[in-house]
């Protein structure tokens, strides 16, 4: 089973996402960065969704520290300020931007998406 790290500062959030999401995919939540930034070094993850706006690191910084860090995995950014987390992400290191609410057969597209290029990129 694939796994997928969804990051975001609200427990709501976290419950939802694992609530829709647990049947397809291993599904690791963390409510900030650095839970999540601990996740990925420890644990095989295929996929990373995070929050853009959270109150330690935004997704972008989030996903730059993991870069930096050769822990890179197809990123998608879910957010409500999508026009701000494109103007910041000019080091196009985001598979991908979800806006906030998301529908769930569009996320699971998108996450499938995600693996497979993850695979193509990886074989």
């Amino acid at each position: 089973m694939k796994s997928v790290l969804y990051v975001d500062d609200e427990e709501v959030n976290l419950l939802l996402f694992k609530l829709n999401f647990k049947d397809n995919y291993q599904i690791y939540t963390a409510a900030s960065a650095k839970e999540g930034y601990d996740i990925v070094k420890n644990n095989v993850i295929d996929v990373i969704i995070t929050d853009y706006k959270m109150p330690d690191l935004t997704g972008i910084d989030f996903i730059t520290l993991l870069n930096a860090d050769n822990m890179h995995k197809p990123s998608i950014i879910l957010s409500a300020y999508i026009e701000s987390a494109i103007m910041q992400n000019n080091k196009k290191l985001v598979y991908k931007y979800v806006s906030k609410p998301w529908m769930k057969e569009d996320l699971q597209e998108i996450i499938e998406d995600a693996i497979g290029y993850n695979q193509e990129n990886n074989s």
